[in-house]
């Protein structure tokens, strides 16, 4: 068994040189799918890892700054669905893993949430982005009246409206999967009642 070199950058323990070790077999290996797949989960967990400390930074940027102006509450409310996303996306890739699917095992319930999650958070994240774009077209549109115009609480009782919406869009589509779900069956044991009688 190889020892780990007395500095290693993702840790000096044991497990890590593990992990590390298995990672590097699965890509010398290279059954069919296995290098291709394990590449791209390995950049999404970077891609969505980087992403969720980017965004947790720029929502402590923003809250140390006040959310006192239009912008900063926009900004603030882009940035910590960005964050969640990203947070939602890298639990994903972390339990599909080839390496860490089998230390870290989330379970299919928690990634069953995890994923529509994900979606509702992107979709809140792209209403904000309108109403960026809307408080910037205003800007453009009517520069000498912004500041009597716009005001912060009007700023935010926008993005907690953007909020509820899609929150409750989400809860109304979940309500038809399930009536949906429980009209099929009703008719496939009905059908089967039929059949059998």
């Amino acid at each position: 068994m190889n020892a780990p070199p007395p500095f290693f950058p993702f840790g000096n323990s044991t497990s890590s040189w593990n992990m590390f070790s298995e990672f590097v077999g699965l890509i010398r290996q290279r059954r069919q799918g296995a290098y291709i797949r394990t590449l791209l989960t390995s950049s999404s967990l970077a891609v969505y890892g980087f992403s969720s400390l980017a965004n947790i930074i720029v929502v402590l940027v923003f809250l140390r700054s006040g959310l006192r102006s239009t912008s900063n509450i926009s900004f603030f409310a882009l940035g910590t669905t960005d964050a969640l996303v990203s947070a939602a996306w890298f639990l994903y890739y972390m339990d599909t893993h080839p390496t860490f699917a089998r230390r870290i095992q989330l379970g299919r319930y928690v990634m069953t949430a995890v994923a529509p999650s994900a979606e509702v958070m992107s979709t809140m994240g792209s209403w904000i982005t309108v109403v960026i774009t809307w408080e910037r077209l205003f800007c453009i549109a009517f520069p000498l009246k912004v500041k009597k115009k716009t005001k912060s609480r009007s700023s935010f009782v926008v993005v907690l409206i953007v909020v509820i919406v899609v929150v409750v869009a989400a809860a109304a589509v979940v309500v038809v999967v399930v009536v949906v779900v429980v009209v099929v069956v009703v008719v496939v044991v009905v059908v089967v009642a039929v059949v059998i009688i």
